[in-house]
């Protein structure tokens, strides 16, 4: 299973911005939410 952590380490983001991009948290930019994902 991929975890927060996993994909925070691959991207360079925190665990924190990868877990509001992910929900949709309209505090990260819409250019993040995109590489996150």
């Amino acid at each position: 299973m991929i975890t927060l952590k996993d994909i925070s380490k691959k991207s360079g983001y925190s665990v924190s911005t990868v877990s509001k991009a992910l929900n949709g948290s309209s505090e990260i930019g819409v250019k993040t939410t995109l590489l996150i994902q």
